[in-house]
């Protein structure tokens, strides 16, 4: 494979993984911070490039922080159901504003 083409993999990956990025920040927005969901990709990104991941780096890095952030979320939303703060230092959530109640 020439420098060039090697070079497109490697933008094409960056930029998928940006746009991967950007689509879990929206999606997982009202129970989690956007720094907190960039911080799991990038550990994510790190231990799957450690591991020899190259090619479908985005898709792999997406299925694992999927799997991390459900798991976050579903703490989150058990912590509403109990009535304490789900993210330390902040205030009680009103119950209407957890997921998966009316």
């Amino acid at each position: 494979m020439t420098a060039v083409g090697h070079a497109a993999i490697i933008v094409a990956e960056r930029k998928a993984l940006l746009a991967r990025t950007e689509f879990l920040v929206r999606e997982f927005h009202p129970v989690l911070a956007a720094g907190t969901v960039i911080r799991a990709v990038t550990r994510c990104r790190a231990e799957l490039l450690r591991a020899g991941v190259r090619r479908g780096l985005a898709g792999a890095t997406d299925a694992r922080v999927r799997a991390q952030l459900g798991r976050t979320t579903a703490d989150v939303d058990r912590g509403c159901v109990g009535g304490d703060s789900p993210v330390a230092g902040t205030a009680v959530p009103d119950p209407r504003e957890c997921r998966g109640t009316s």
